[in-house]
């Protein structure tokens, strides 16, 4: 996956989460949600993502 995919992927994350905080009446705790669960994938896709030094 490239880099562009990984920050797809990440905004995504970012909305779903705002998306279900707003049906559960906490937007900013979902969007917070989002944003960790967006962050633990960059995080893990940086780590297993081979060095082309």
């Amino acid at each position: 996956m490239s880099n562009e995919g990984v920050g797809v992927v990440f905004i995504s994350c970012l909305l779903l989460g705002a998306g279900l905080g707003t049906l559960f009446g906490s937007f900013e705790f979902g969007g917070l949600i989002g944003l960790g669960i967006g962050l633990i994938i960059v995080l893990l896709y940086r780590t297993k993502r081979p060095d082309n030094h």
